[in-house]
């Protein structure tokens, strides 16, 4: 009988039989892919055990080393978290995507290192991308949402280590992404919720207004009206234009507080919307062209707004922070801080938080804002594509679907004018006899 040879070698991978305590496992093959060596001079090695022929087995090879040829040797001696650190340098360098985004990436692949981030790129599989994911899940008690939005930032990690010649193959492209969880907690107001907020806003406005010019009187008997590094109040009253202008517009938080003077223009009573202000209080761009939008803003909120232009040029020329006078210019911030600059879109959350609770809206998020005013548009007769284009969506499916919630009365209707055209006598013969055979 003839003696099975003990290692073949085909490029460099090999095939031998497998040994378990010394002895030969009849059938099944060790099948080895040798990348060369690590920094410390350690050999690398991809294996395989194929149960079958020793044909498969040689086939199974020659297919390894066909995938890995392509393979730069160097590059794929990298760990997951030195692959991680050049993806996030590419994306800061190329400026594909803001400083936010990229912060958050590097959070969310920071999970998946604390089990990954060892592991070599090119030898990290499916089951070993599955089992982080779970650890990440049951360490950190990430959302079904959350989920999905990590495993979408290491699969693109993963396919820049393929186009980078880093691996053979991307092993999230054979995972399931976690399913999205269904927002069950989103609201919009009623008609008359969001009239009886804006009364109260306006109410509250003009008490802010009084309590700020009574300060300041009294600042004036202590001779301190001028030379103050910020003014107490101004803030306040930004956080009531600003909850004033989302339930009007329908804008998003960032860009409320992104928006500048140079962008409102009262002759035409339009706001234009090209800029958002991060949680890092960075400007940035709209995500999309679709987010750059100009829209037509109603007369009394217009009214409110020129109010608040005047008295805000008034407040800033108390604030010298560094030894002049601010002035209000195009560029400075419709929504400001104490000291006339910008206001951290999450100090003004912080306010609002406590300002809702004191209003009788305890649970109202300032995103159902910009869900109340899609939904009052669609459900009393605006156009889709009108209120797509002014909550500023590339894609009138995603107003749909996220932001126009079903209106109680509005359904009432749909059935009365539906039962009303059903009960309607036919006019003429002409209508289809159902009982006239052919």
């Amino acid at each position: 009988m003839a003696r099975t040879k003990q290692r073949e070698v085909y490029g460099n991978g090999s095939v031998c039989p497998e040994r378990r305590n010394g002895e030969t496992v009849r059938d099944s093959w060790r099948v080895c892919i040798d990348l060369g060596k690590d920094s410390k001079g350690k050999r690398r090695r991809i294996t395989r055990i194929v149960h079958g022929s020793l044909a498969e087995a040689r086939k199974v090879c020659k297919g390894l080393v066909t995938q890995y040829e392509h393979v730069n040797m160097e590059a794929a001696q990298g760990t997951f978290a030195s692959v991680c650190s050049a993806w996030l340098d590419m994306m800061r360098n190329a400026n594909v995507a803001s400083a936010d985004v990229i912060r958050q990436y590097q959070t969310w692949l920071g999970y998946m290192a604390e089990y990954l981030g060892q592991a070599r790129i090119v030898e990290i599989n499916k089951a070993d991308v599955e089992r982080a994911m779970t650890n990440v899940k049951a360490a950190r008690g990430l959302s079904n949402t959350t989920m999905n939005k990590l495993f979408a930032v290491t699969k693109r990690l993963f396919a820049y280590a393929v186009d980078s010649d880093m691996a053979v193959r991307n092993p999230c492209s054979k995972i399931t992404p976690p399913r999205k969880d269904e927002v069950t907690t989103r609201k919009s107001l009623s008609v008359e919720e969001a009239a009886l907020l804006r009364s109260i806003l306006d109410r509250d406005e003009a008490a802010a207004y009084g309590d700020f010019e009574g300060k300041e009187a009294r600042q004036a008997q202590h001779d301190n009206l001028f030379g103050r590094s910020c003014v107490r109040g101004l803030s306040g009253i930004s956080g009531i234009v600003a909850i004033r202008l989302m339930l009007a517009t329908g804008m998003r938080r960032g860009e409320a507080c992104g928006l500048t003077w140079g962008a409102v223009s009262f002759e035409d009573g339009q706001i234009c919307i090209k800029q958002s202000l991060t949680a890092h209080v960075d400007v940035k761009a709209p995500k999309t062209k679709a987010g750059i939008r100009t829209l037509h803003v109603d007369a009394d909120t217009m009214n409110h707004l020129s109010k608040w232009k005047d008295f805000q040029a008034k407040a800033l020329h108390m604030v010298m922070p560094y030894g002049s006078a601010l002035t209000q210019t195009d560029e400075t911030p419709v929504i400001i801080s104490d000291i006339g600059g910008w206001l951290d879109p999450t100090n003004l959350s912080r306010w609002w938080g406590k300002y809702r609770k004191s209003i009788g809206f305890p649970t109202l998020k300032m995103h159902e804002l910009r869900h109340t005013a899609a939904t009052l548009l669609l459900g009393f007769g605006a156009d889709v594509k009108t209120v797509q284009r002014r909550l500023g969506h590339s894609r009138a499916s995603m107003t749909l679907d996220q932001y126009a919630h079903a209106i109680p009365a509005n359904d009432q209707e749909a059935a009365d004018l539906l039962g009303a055209l059903l009960s309607q006598t036919p006019k003429s013969a002409r209508v289809l006899n159902l009982n006239k055979t052919a």
